[in-house]
């Protein structure tokens, strides 16, 4: 006899009490609305199929019993299953699911990729003049009279270089030179020539061997000699230059008539339209110039040297000072 119940509590000692009592409606599988009511009379009715008191029956008896016994009493008599359960299988399903999204993805890309592979690059290598500059493009006429937009991302090399007018010298400024010095630091004989350089970490300002081109860590000791100096400026005034190579200070005169200001940099913005341009980049078919359409070809720079067509004027300009970032090192006091 189909009681609606689980089979092993109905052939248990409680068969002939459950047979007496009413069964939940077969149109709700799930139990729903008339699962507390089925229980409740469930409940009220067991004394009286038993023939004695039932624990179970009053608030007292609940308690001595317990609320584990209760709970799995239900359970297996009106067929409830367990919240946490059916937590478990619903976070297994949504696991699942976005296993199965991933794979469909993966596959559906995989696919595209196959599809759709990138077309082969073309090399651009070639001198131009430059028309106009901006943080991260450029556009420039090349050999043939062609336009030509060159994108400028971080992993561009560019090269600033030329001659620059004295008045360019001011404080705050990355300069560098060679020039033979005491052991005090002093400079031996005036200095005519110095170059304008970017900012370079802290690590590589100093004194460094002016027979060496690797381009060593710097001295800790200041002796006399000849040496490749790299510092910021710190004052130049009537002739007098003092500079702070790392941890020492070099100072001296320079030549009032004849000292020549180089440049080199990585700075684009000191760059102007007329100056000469040499690149490295590379191209798409599509992205070809065409003339006819007026529509200039694009390009990703990958090296990038420009040469300044006459030397930088000090009005208005700049220079960049902010330094690169370099491994922590301990404080150490400026000699004297």
């Amino acid at each position: 006899m189909d009681l609606g119940f689980p089979g092993e509590v109905a052939q248990g000692p409680l068969g002939p009490f459950f047979a007496a009592c009413p069964r939940p409606p077969r149109a709700a599988p799930n139990h729903g609305a008339n699962q507390p009511a089925a229980c409740a009379l469930l409940l009220s009715n067991l004394p009286v199929a038993t023939g004695r008191p039932f624990p179970l029956c009053t608030p007292q008896g609940m308690l001595n019993t317990g609320r584990t016994r209760l709970r799995d009493f239900r359970r297996s008599a009106c067929g409830w299953r367990s919240e946490s359960r059916g937590d478990s299988v619903m976070r297994i399903d949504s696991f699942f699911t976005a296993g199965l999204c991933g794979l469909l993805l993966w596959a559906a890309g995989s696919t595209t990729s196959a599809q759709f592979p990138e077309p082969p690059r073309l090399r651009f290598e070639d001198k131009g003049t430059l028309e106009v500059v901006h943080s991260d493009v450029m556009q420039i006429r090349d050999s043939k009279s062609e336009a030509w937009l060159l994108s400028i991302g971080r992993d561009t090399k560019i090269t600033v270089e030329g001659m620059a007018e004295r008045e360019c010298l001011r404080p705050g400024v990355f300069v560098k030179f060679t020039a033979e010095i005491d052991k005090k630091g002093s400079l031996k004989k005036p200095l005519a020539e110095i170059e304008i350089t970017s900012a370079p970490g802290r690590g590589s300002l100093g004194l460094f061997p002016a027979d060496d081109k690797a381009d060593p860590k710097p001295l800790k000791a200041l002796a006399a000699g000849s040496y490749v100096i790299k510092g910021k400026l710190a004052s130049l005034k009537d002739g007098d230059l003092l500079v702070m190579a790392g941890r020492h200070k070099i100072s001296g005169e320079v030549s009032k008539d004849e000292l020549a200001v180089k440049l080199t940099t990585d700075d684009v913005s000191l760059a102007q339209a007329g100056d000469e341009v040499k690149v490295s980049a590379y191209y798409f078919d599509a992205s070809r110039p065409n003339q006819t359409l007026a529509r200039p070809g694009k390009a990703v720079a990958e090296e990038i040297t420009i040469t300044l067509a006459k030397p930088l004027s000090a009005g208005g300009r700049k220079f960049r000072q902010t330094e690169r970032p370099a491994k922590a090192t301990s404080r150490s006091k400026v000699s004297k």
